[in-house]
């Protein structure tokens, strides 16, 4: 008979018992020298004499006295539905030889059940298994279908170790570093990877060295990156606010040269980013983090109109729709005409809507697009609300027209609707385009209409009605405007 036979044989009749393990209501009762024989832990525990008594975690419990008992028998039941707990278990404590039987065990039952390793791996979340050997597996497969996961529901269910092997995969390597970085980001906000082996390692797949990359500081401009050591991170931010101060200075500088409209803008766009740093409601300082990060970084669009930047006048609005429940509704001024938010314009008479961008300022325009209507009215059943939009005097002249020309559904959508037709942009008073022509967007009951502008400088810019639109009125009908270009 073997000695861990005999010993096992001395455990069960209660022989020569010096050592009692815990886990949650059970307890086993076992023998120094068997544990210190199988277990790393155990063995230096041991090792000092030290009477430190050992508790097993309870997620344990239900696998606790199967496995203790392999201890003395090995002989240890692997299911699918065990595997990974017991992976846990010894690894936790040391289970040289139940360790690698586990993942042997575990790489096997993934290869015969592909679609259960997201099961798999949120297991290994819960037991904390973070070892690149066991984490292995489990990456192999989820790299082969990446791209066939919802990355949100993906991070949530593998380990620090796990990103890092998808991360260091030759399929994910060479996708780009504002990519790998967001990723690493979001993970990070989940659940905070503190091990430090991990946080270099992840570090490690990128040049965080300025010495070696000029641009390394930008990654803490786009990118958070609170999970990289502070050894690498300090470095770039002492030059994020090195060059922030720079810029400030040069800000300064040029602004004390302007006095018109474009100074306004720019003033506007550094105010709007301090403004929006992250600032303690019980403390004047600003975070280092969100002062390299803003200090100068980019600049969000706003609306210019809400804020003064430009202005805007048109003639008298109206609106047939004033019940607050519809899920249509139109603006009755001109301050929303940037705004996508399912509102309308509607003027009747010699309509207009301009944009004035400062008497003394030149603003270059690139591109105008203007639609007709809102998605939303343009989504309802057209054929349903001829009165209600288009204001039609007489439904029945609008029927026999249709009747009597055959027009396709696209033209007699343009009547219901009342597209405009006859309409005019003009830039600085000289008309740039004439009898403005909107097409429909697509299959959607929306017409847009776009035109691009070579080297066209201006300081305003009006959108006029010049004739009467497609519902037979001179009644004027647009959505968001959108007009893009930059001041010189």
């Amino acid at each position: 008979m073997s000695i861990q036979n005999k010993l096992n044989e001395y455990r069960l009749n209660g022989y020569f018992i010096d050592y009692e393990l815990k886990c949650g209501e059970k307890t086993f009762k076992c023998h120094k020298i068997l544990l210190a024989k199988n277990s790393t832990l155990f063995k230096e525990i041991f090792s000092k004499k030290s009477d430190e008594q050992v508790e097993i975690a309870d997620c344990y419990e239900s696998e606790f006295e199967s496995i203790m008992e392999s201890v003395y028998t090995n002989k240890l039941e692997f299911t699918q539905d065990n595997v990974v707990k017991i992976l846990g278990f010894a690894l936790a404590y040391g289970f040289k030889s139940i360790t690698n039987t586990a993942r042997t065990k575990m790489t096997e039952f993934l290869q015969k059940s592909k679609d259960k390793v997201l099961e798999y791996s949120e297991q290994m979340v819960e037991f904390n298994i973070s070892d690149e050997e066991s984490n292995r597996a489990i990456q192999k497969i989820i790299c082969d279908n990446f791209d066939n996961y919802d990355i949100d529901s993906l991070l949530d269910k593998i380990t620090s170790t796990c990103l890092y092997l998808l991360l260091s995969s030759d399929k994910l390597k060479v996708r780009s570093d504002d990519y790998r970085l967001a990723l690493i980001d979001l993970f990070h906000e989940r659940r905070p990877i503190t091990d430090q082996k991990i946080r270099y390692d992840l570090a490690n797949l990128f040049d965080f060295h300025p010495e070696t990359n000029e641009s390394a500081y930008k990654f803490i401009i786009n990118h958070k990156c609170m999970w990289a050591p502070e050894e690498l991170t300090i470095k770039l931010y002492r030059i994020a606010i090195k060059n922030r101060l720079q810029i400030a200075r040069q800000y300064s500088e040029a602004t004390n040269t302007f006095a018109d409209t474009k100074s306004r803008w720019i003033d506007f766009q550094w105010c709007s980013q301090i403004h929006n740093s992250e600032i303690s409601e019980d403390s004047i300082k600003i975070e280092l983090v969100s002062f390299a990060r803003t200090f100068g970084g980019f600049i969000d669009a706003v609306n210019p109109r809400t804020f003064g930047l430009i202005g805007c006048s048109s003639s008298t609005p109206f609106g047939f729709n004033k019940n607050k429940n519809s899920e249509y509704k139109c603006q009755f001024s001109s301050s929303g005409i940037f705004m996508d938010d399912n509102r309308y314009f509607a003027s009747m008479g010699d309509a207009y809507i301009e944009v004035n961008f400062g008497e003394d300022s030149s603003f270059k325009i690139s591109k105008i697009e203007i639609q007709s209507l809102p998605k939303s009215v343009g989504e309802f059943k057209w054929n349903k609300f001829p009165l209600k939009f288009a204001e039609i005097k007489n439904e029945e002249k609008i029927k026999n027209e249709e009747n009597q020309v055959n027009l396709d559904e696209t033209e007699i959508m343009k009547k219901r609707l009342g597209v405009p037709e006859s309409l005019d942009v003009l830039v600085n008073d000289k008309c740039a385009v004439q009898n403005v022509k909107f097409e429909r967007n697509g299959e959607e009951k929306v017409f847009v209409w776009s035109h691009t502008f070579d080297d066209e400088t201006s300081n305003k810019v009006r959108i006029a009605m010049s004739k009467n639109n497609n519902a037979g009125g001179k009644v004027l009908r647009i959505g968001l405007i959108k007009i893009y270009g930059h001041f010189v």
